[in-house]
């Protein structure tokens, strides 16, 4: 996995500099390889100095991870009692994801240690997960059963926060990304099993 990773990197920026050898004559770049421990791993979001994503261990499933720019100071963000983790998202020292549990996997935050893990997940629900973070709220998607499509959300911290971003007449919904205090997602008839019937909306926070 590493060994693919920077023979794509290679590749990309010899194919870059060899077409547009002018403009990247004052720009220089280096490729950080992250993967810590060289059983796979992908970055997924960046912010501050900071980068998330996952990371394969040596036995069982995905870990979050958290990395200051190299692979020897990475943090494993999985909690003891966790499934599995996968974060998506950092912003202003915390990060946030889902962990695997046993009634479903949990949206939680973290700030900067698998200790600090604080779950989300509304009760009664099936899966939630934070894909997006801005200035003291998250925003993501709950599923609350089997046959249910997702609902876009957003929490202040805390999972008794919770409020749907779900627009009126839509059965279905995603947040994905934040920029600000706008948030950007999709809805659509039938949510997440929608096909390419998507439609764009931007939510804006008050």
């Amino acid at each position: 996995m590493k060994a693919s990773q920077t023979v794509f990197i290679k590749r990309l920026l010899t194919a870059a500099c060899t077409t547009t050898l002018a403009a990247w004559a004052q720009a220089q770049y280096r490729a950080v390889i992250l993967d810590p421990i060289g059983k796979g791993s992908g970055g997924l979001a960046i912010d501050g100095g900071e980068q998330v994503g996952n990371y394969n261990p040596l036995h069982g499933l995905p870990h979050a991870v958290l990395w200051h720019g190299d692979a020897a100071g990475y943090i494993d963000l999985n909690p003891w009692n966790a499934g599995g983790s996968w974060a998506w998202a950092c912003h202003g020292g915390y990060q946030g994801g889902e962990v695997g549990q046993s009634d479903g996997n949990h949206a939680v935050i973290w700030h900067g240690s698998a200790e600090s893990a604080v779950d989300l997940h509304p009760s009664g629900y099936i899966r939630s997960a934070v894909y997006g973070m801005g200035d003291g709220f998250q925003v993501g998607d709950t599923i609350q059963g089997e046959q249910s499509p997702d609902f876009a959300v957003l929490w202040r911290g805390t999972k008794e926060s919770m409020i749907s971003l779900n627009p009126d007449g839509s059965p279905g919904s995603f947040a994905r990304g934040v920029y600000g205090n706008e948030i950007i997602g999709s809805a659509a008839p039938g949510g997440r099993n929608a096909g390419g019937a998507m439609c764009h909306s931007v939510f804006v926070i008050d």
